[in-house]
């Protein structure tokens, strides 16, 4: 079997950027993730591209050359504990007074052997001062990034796909070829975010990015096209360190009523009326619009699962967004099924507002009941984005920094998310505030290396106990509580 850049040369006019400097990958990461996030099968009768190997194979690309859509081996499937260290558990006591029981013995976790990620920025962006610093590389482990905040050489978010494909056909992989470097050995979450002004369905719309208009626009159908030479270049160029593939980030879908009493896509006209202290979204399509983009992202056969798709504070009986969009057809010409036939796990976003990491339990909660409603009640959900927000942001030397961010690393895995990928280590004041400076803060660094030791464990008992403490202990004799 061939590498997928070599494979892929022939068939993608745009693998001509494809070169000796092409960064290189560690298979274990990409084989692990796929593992983790199993294929779940469609509900609908459409076809599902599942996952279990790090490489297109050469039957996909014969079948990519052919203009097919490539096939693939039949799902990977949850990790599960070995019967040696399930035989190991055994019902130990609460160290105190237990709110909410997580995890017994009779039911094990086998958290996933790469666990916990961060958001990484290089440099500092040209308008924060010092102006083009260099960020000190993490000093603590970690697994994955994402590429949200990919800043390079003072330019921000260079993993967004308006900043690669310049024009038609044209892709700028000099910033990211550097940001990949740096993260040689960690697995990348790439996120397709950012439609370029060509390809925008709606063109020059306010997006949270105000000097970006527009990039909150879903692709027009032509434009979907070049969606798919683009994820299939990234692929290609960067094999298998790309681990995964994100439908877009935080896409809240007009609210209103009812599950079928909203507005169809977040307007300008409707976001000043709804949303008027932030009335910009991150998303401006519809539910089938973003339907339409894990079609493209699944029917590219890149070998990787499609996660969809970075939803946050959407887990609520009254939030809908999730459930538009796992039922919303695709309406691409020569597609097929609904949003959630094309994707092989949820990816979500935690935010704690009031510091309550006791939340992420009803939040885990709150999106397996939308799984089950749809009939996916054992989809793997990611957690591709979590920090302290508003008023439960930190302060300098916050001595609830390292607490809150081991409790919701810890609950995340009790409670059998497949990663936490914290924001962030970053630029600016979003590094304090958001996760209390795990650049400089020893404490949040010591505390960031100690809970990464929950990867790859099998949890036998956990529990949230009632003075908020979090209780876990493992088959191998580990011990958690913080």
């Amino acid at each position: 079997m061939l590498t997928a850049s070599l494979l892929l040369c022939g068939f993608l006019a745009s693998c001509g950027f494809v070169d000796s400097n092409d960064v290189p990958a560690d298979p274990a990461v990409a084989a692990e993730a796929a593992a983790a996030a199993a294929g779940i099968g469609s509900t609908d009768g459409s076809t599902v591209l599942a996952v279990n190997t790090t490489e297109v194979s050469d039957t996909a690309v014969a079948q990519l050359s052919a203009g097919k859509r490539p096939t693939t081996a039949a799902p990977a499937t949850t990790t599960a504990p070995t019967t040696a260290a399930a035989a190991s558990c055994k019902a130990e006591t609460a160290p105190g007074a237990v709110r909410t029981s997580l995890v017994s013995p009779a039911s094990p976790v086998a958290v996933p052997s790469r666990f916990l990620g961060i958001h990484r920025g290089l440099n500092n962006p040209h308008w924060v001062s010092p102006a083009y610093a260099a960020i000190p590389a993490p000093t603590y482990r970690f697994d994955y990034v994402r590429t949200l905040k990919a800043d390079v050489d003072g330019e921000a978010e260079r993993g967004f796909w308006s900043n690669i494909e310049t024009s038609p056909g044209v892709y700028n992989w000099s910033y990211m070829d550097k940001w990949m470097a740096a993260n040689a050995g960690k697995g990348v979450i790439w996120m397709v975010y950012g439609t370029p002004t060509m390809y925008q369905k709606h063109p020059g719309e306010p997006s949270r990015w105000p000097s970006w208009p527009g990039i909150a626009s879903p692709p027009t159908d032509a434009g979907h096209a070049a969606l798919r030479n683009y994820v299939r270049a990234a692929k290609a160029r960067y094999g298998s360190q790309i681990v995964a593939f994100e439908v877009w980030n935080e896409p809240t879908l007009p609210w209103g009523q009812s599950e079928t009493s909203y507005n169809e896509r977040w307007t300008p006209a409707w976001g000043n009326a709804n949303a008027p202290a932030n009335p910009a979204p991150f998303f401006s399509g519809t539910a089938s619009d973003l339907a339409n983009i894990a079609y493209t992202l699944n029917a590219a056969g890149l070998g990787v699962p499609v996660l969809g798709a970075g939803f946050v504070d959407q887990w609520n009986t009254y939030d809908y967004s999730v459930t538009r969009f796992l039922n919303a057809p695709v309406t691409l010409a020569g597609g097929s099924g609904t949003g959630k036939s094309h994707i092989q796990a949820l990816s979500v976003h935690f935010y704690d507002y009031t510091f309550d990491p006791s939340k992420l339990v009803a939040v885990v909660d709150g999106y397996r009941a939308k799984l089950s409603a749809a009939g996916l009640p054992n989809m793997p959900i990611w957690g591709t984005e979590t920090g302290a927000e508003q008023n439960g942001r930190f302060t300098a030397n916050d001595p609830r920094a390292p607490v809150n961010i081991q409790r919701w690393v810890l609950l995340a895995a009790a409670k059998r998310m497949q990663s936490m990928v914290l924001y962030g280590h970053v630029s600016g004041t979003d590094a304090l505030q958001y996760l209390g400076d795990p650049i400089r803060n020893t404490s949040v660094i010591a505390a960031l290396d100690k809970v990464y030791a929950i990867g790859g464990s099998t949890i036998c008992n956990a529990a949230l106990l009632t003075d908020g403490r979090v209780w876990v202990t493992t088959a191998a004799g580990g011990v958690f509580l913080i």
